[in-house]
């Protein structure tokens, strides 16, 4: 099978929103599919003809991006402030070790997030189209043992065009994320969150992270929405674990009558970058688990259930009482997810 040569992809970050930008961030280890997304007004017509179509009008002009492909610690800190909000990195010890940034993404419940948009820049040797206003409405992440932590990104954007690419860009060092160095903690609360580590127990998970949706005003200008909306959600984990007592304690926590709430970490670290400090990439859920299990699942020998669960408010996480390792969980009204990332990319 061959496959084109000459493709790519890569993206800058919008200030304001919607102004079309030159990229600065080569998109590699994955594969960029991308559609124009139009609508079109085709009347149906008394014109004393057999022809069914006389008249067609472009009503919505719009695109449909999916990223597919390995996560990596550098890229990933992009996906997360087109979909969960809009941070900045801070130096855990700027002193001692400058090199190393903190990224942590802590969802407000009670104000918007206001996540980042990006131009996108895709397309082949022959042509390149870009879309503005381009944001992530879900990032789904996999871990399957012995490969790298596979991420879908699901995004829109606007008023794709043709043009040309912004040229001289570096792609950089990119570290892929390995599912099977994750590590998986589970505890009955926040204050408690990172304790009791449960070796040998995640076979693989599922993590989809919702994000912002297109929202359309009469704007006065192009035929595509205007501004975004951050709707009601909820992270999702699907979790193989093997069969196990532990697994027995997580399906006791779903057969309670109102769910047992369970504080769960997932946590994949990278290289050393510098004294202590390594790469990673740290989930931080409230969860119930709260669908059908599949129970005494053959897995290759062994034996797993596998539960869902979505991410819950859980008002005891408070300034006085943080959960995660960092801090970060400290919000006075309550938390459901946080996600932490640690690398070496000083700025987005």
């Amino acid at each position: 099978m061959s496959e084109t040569a000459f493709r790519r992809a890569q993206m800058g970050q919008e200030n304001p929103r919607g102004t079309a930008v030159p990229a600065d961030i080569v998109l590699v280890d994955g594969i960029l599919t991308a559609n124009p997304d139009f609508s079109f007004s085709i009347p149906a017509e008394d014109r004393n003809s057999l022809a069914e179509r006389h008249m067609r009008t472009l009503v919505r002009q719009e695109a449909a991006l999916r990223w597919e492909g390995p996560a990596n610690f550098e890229d990933v800190i992009h996906w997360l402030l087109m979909s969960v909000k809009n941070v900045t990195a801070t130096q855990p010890d700027v002193g001692g070790n400058p090199t190393v940034y903190l990224w942590s993404f802590v969802p407000r419940l009670s104000t918007n997030n206001t996540p980042i948009s990006y131009t996108v820049e895709w397309g082949d040797d022959d042509q390149e189209l870009e879309a503005e206003f381009v944001m992530a409405r879900e990032l789904t992440f996999r871990f399957n043992m012995d490969e790298p932590v596979q991420l879908t990104v699901d995004m829109f954007g606007r008023n794709p065009t043709k043009s040309t690419f912004t040229g001289s860009l570096v792609a950089g060092t990119k570290e892929e994320i390995i599912a099977t160095k994750a590590q998986i903690w589970i505890d009955a609360t926040w204050a408690a969150l990172g304790t009791n580590l449960k070796s040998n127990l995640l076979r693989s998970a599922e993590i989809t992270i919702p994000g912002p949706q297109p929202y359309r005003t009469a704007t006065g200008g192009g035929a595509f929405y205007g501004t975004y909306v951050e709707p009601k959600r909820s992270a999702t984990l699907r979790l193989s674990y093997v069969a196990d007592a532990n697994a027995i304690t997580e399906y006791d926590a779903l057969a309670a009558l109102t769910g047992t709430l369970r504080a769960i970490r997932i946590k994949v670290n990278g290289s050393l970058i510098s004294g202590a400090y390594y790469k990673y990439l740290e989930f931080n859920m409230m969860v119930k688990y709260d669908e059908p299990p599949e129970m005494w699942v053959d897995d290759e020998g062994k034996t797993v259930i596998n539960l869902v669960a979505h991410t819950y408010d859980d008002h005891t996480d408070n300034d006085a009482n943080p959960g995660t390792s960092g801090g970060v969980m400290g919000n006075t009204e309550g938390n459901d997810f946080a996600i932490e990332v640690q690398n070496t990319v000083s700025a987005s």
